[in-house]
């Protein structure tokens, strides 16, 4: 199966290169089907030097968006493959990815997953596949679900369906919650191993944290959005309020027929 790799990043190519880089390396996943998309031409200048100096970084591609906030980059990369290449199968994952878990144990063969992800989300005719957000055992079950459940967007795989209409996000926080709905209710169905985990840490510092110019500012908009997306979506989520600020809860339970009321 043919995939490309799309890593948005923002003021932290160190965390790129010590975390994301390093574990597709890891795994033997080539750089040349790595997208690297950068906010302006300023970033492009940061990270082409820091990245020019080790020849094993010189075939990764980078694409510069001339978009601010993480929704806005997600929108961007959507419509690049769909409009500028014919690539169907994208990859998406985060700058600061440190291990990916199948349950209480590393992943051992990344590709054969990734692979074997795409294939099972286009024989049941959807567009998206996601993996929990966080490690923890206890949590999780060694199944594969097509209701709706959060596909979080640290690491996440999209089929590119020219057929059907493009789908594009109005939020910076709780974009990957409303590209989980609006697939959900276009393709009636999303795909989630629920025996995969990510490990990364949320809030770091660099990338969204600066886009917002700081992390208290951040926590200002995730209200803001937060009350914003439950008006828009009220029928299958709720708010719901944590020591870090707000967070969504998507109904599991939810029928396509009842969002499309």
């Amino acid at each position: 199966m043919v995939f490309r790799v799309a890593i948005p990043s923002f003021k932290r190519v160190d965390i790129l290169k010590e975390k994301t880089l390093k574990l597709l390396e890891k795994y033997n996943i080539d750089f040349n089907i790595i997208d690297l998309f950068l906010e302006n031409e300023n970033q492009f200048d940061i990270y082409y030097e820091a990245l020019e100096c080790n020849l094993k970084y010189h075939d990764i591609n980078i694409i510069i968006t001339d978009t601010e906030g993480i929704g806005a980059k997600r929108n961007f990369i959507r419509n690049y493959y769909r409009e500028y290449t014919d690539q169907e199968n994208i990859l998406c994952i985060d700058d600061d990815i440190e291990k990916i878990f199948i349950m209480d144990k590393e992943i051992q063969d990344l590709k054969s997953f990734i692979n074997k992800s795409f294939i099972i989300t286009r024989e049941k005719g959807l567009n998206i596949w996601g993996v929990s957000a966080y490690h923890n055992p206890f949590f999780m079950k060694d199944n594969i679900t097509t209701n709706l459940k959060y596909i979080c967007g640290a690491f996440f795989g999209l089929v590119i369906d020219r057929k059907k209409e493009i789908l594009q996000t109005g939020f910076n926080h709780y974009e990957d919650f409303e590209f989980t709905i609006l697939h959900f209710i276009r393709d009636n169905g999303v795909v989630r191993f629920n025996n995969i985990a990510i490990k990364t840490k949320y809030f770091g510092e660099g990338g969204i944290n600066d886009s917002y110019g700081g992390r208290e500012n951040r926590k200002k908009d995730m209200k803001e959005a937060g009350f914003r997306f439950l008006d828009k979506y009220k029928k299958y989520c709720r708010l719901i309020q944590k020591n870090y600020g707000y967070d969504i809860r998507l109904n599991y339970r939810a029928k396509v027929e009842e969002v499309l009321c």
